[in-house]
């Protein structure tokens, strides 16, 4: 049998006859077409079997987006045992450091505090703290983007507004658990989903981590903490080195590929290398960038409203150890961990005490009630799902 077709040139083509025959169905289709239809309607029948097709396989493509969603288990709708316990013990550790510095505090002096404040510029500052969020969700989205996920820039800004309202009240691994849930359920793949909430909150960390371990000798001679002289520099140097070692995991991997958290680290490893080689890396570094500035700009605003004596510089200074410090899992959201802090750092600058308790308390209050708008798109959220919206 030949192993191809003749040409009328005399040349013998490469094309195998499967491959001919499978280029000419089609019009062995549409003359079958002509002979069964004389009336000339036979390519609206082909028409229609094409369009019947590619609605089967978008059916298809639908049902297996859906079982992938629904293969995913839905995180308990209480806190295991665990996780109260945590819950708990972080609520006494904030219940007592918010005791500690407060057992002596001039409350008639805060209420003056409040009373004083310039309104529009705290309203400034709160505007600020809801922008750090949308800020995050795009910085999250990009993440994702960068792991292949087509998703659109409003859903996850959606989707982590309402994480960071679930963070509020929940232990951040339930609310990024959960963050995780509501994105699978829409469709995503549950590894990219994953690997982009522990991409966008290591990245957000690494950033602060060396910027404080840059202004550290400035913050040690202006605040006079000697614990903090080569805390930072170490925490950067383990940072540096642990992305280091992630980015080369996956090449020393492969003999140990049975067990089940290696095959985790190396999966996260390409994906980091994907995160690292994409035409997102540097907009992701400019806009963690932007929002960290942004935190700054939000905190400034809140002090000026309060008649503050604190410098910009200084601010640039101090806020971002106080937002390293309330990220560490000790408190309730930085709770406690945060108005002792800053009444400890502020009062280096000559800020009394009381100033320094309404001006962190601020922080934390306008930060709770940005997220409240999580709130209401996990109501939609859960509505859209069960088609009521």
């Amino acid at each position: 049998m030949s192993s191809g077709l003749r040409l009328p040139s005399g040349r013998r083509s490469n094309m195998p006859v499967e491959s001919a025959d499978a280029f000419a169905e089609p019009t062995t289709q549409a003359a079958q077409s002509k002979v069964n239809d004389p009336m000339g309607n036979g390519d609206s029948h082909l028409a229609d079997r094409a369009s019947d097709t590619s609605a089967s396989s978008d059916t298809r493509d639908g049902s297996h987006r859906r079982a992938a969603a629904q293969a995913v288990p839905k995180p308990s709708n209480g806190l295991s045992l665990r996780d109260r316990a945590i819950f708990l013990v972080k609520l006494a550790a904030s219940c007592l450091i918010l005791w500690a510095v407060t057992r002596s505090m001039d409350f008639p002096a805060v209420i003056g505090s409040v009373s004083r404040a310039s309104w529009a510029l705290v309203a400034a500052g709160f505007a600020s703290s809801v922008l750090s969020i949308v800020i995050a969700g795009a910085r999250w989205w990009m993440v994702l983007r960068a792991l292949g996920q087509r998703c659109g820039l409003a859903p996850a800004v959606s989707l982590f507004w309402i994480g960071n309202f679930l963070s509020q009240v929940l232990p951040s691994t339930a609310a990024d658990a959960l963050r995780v849930w509501l994105t699978v359920q829409r469709g995503y793949e549950l590894r990219s989903t994953v690997h982009s909430v522990i991409f966008e909150r290591l990245l957000m960390l690494l950033i602060l981590v060396f910027w404080v371990a840059a202004v550290q000798p400035f913050v040690a001679r202006r605040f006079s903490i000697p614990v903090f002289d080569w805390l930072p520099i170490i925490v950067a140097a383990c940072g540096a080195a642990g992305v280091a070692g992630l980015l080369v995991a996956h090449r020393f991997t492969a003999r140990w590929r049975n067990w089940r958290i290696v095959r985790d680290v190396a999966t996260l490893s390409t994906d980091t290398w994907r995160l690292v080689r994409s035409k997102w890396a540097t907009p992701l570094l400019l806009l963690t960038f932007v929002a960290h500035f942004n935190l700054v700009a939000s905190a400034g605003l809140i002090g000026l409203g309060l008649g503050l004596q604190v410098s910009i510089v200084d601010y640039f200074l101090f806020i971002p150890f106080v937002v390293v410090a309330t990220i560490l899992p000790i408190s309730v959201s930085g709770w406690g961990v945060r108005e002792a802090l800053l009444i400890a750092m502020l009062g280096r600058l000559g800020v009394p005490d009381h100033d320094a308790l309404t001006f962190s308390v601020l922080i934390g209050f306008l930060a709770a009630i940005a997220s409240l708008p999580g709130l209401a798109l996990w109501w939609m959220n859960g509505n859209v799902r069960s088609g009521r919206l």
